[in-house]
């Protein structure tokens, strides 16, 4: 995904226009993104679909390969934090 970020905003805009779809940002901490990458990528999803159509979610127990569960709620709070009104 870090080497295609462009093909992945462009389908997240493409899904983000069908009234009907929702979308779960998980499994970013097993990616090879940084902090930047991954809010830059949390912004783009909520940009496209709103608030309402977005949830996080962590694929527990993997989640636990690259961050401890508590860690990853954490930064999911911090992604939240910014200026999201």
């Amino acid at each position: 995904l870090a080497h295609n970020l462009a093909n992945w905003a462009t389908a997240i805009e493409l899904l983000a226009k069908q009234p009907n779809v929702a979308i779960k940002f998980s499994g970013f901490e097993l990616l090879m993104l940084n902090s930047e990458q991954q809010n830059q990528c949390f912004k783009h999803i909520l940009k496209h679909f709103g608030m309402q159509r977005v949830m996080f979610a962590s694929n527990f127990p993997v989640c636990q390969i690259n961050i401890n569960y508590n860690e990853l709620w954490q930064h999911y709070r911090s992604l939240c934090s910014d200026d999201l009104t």
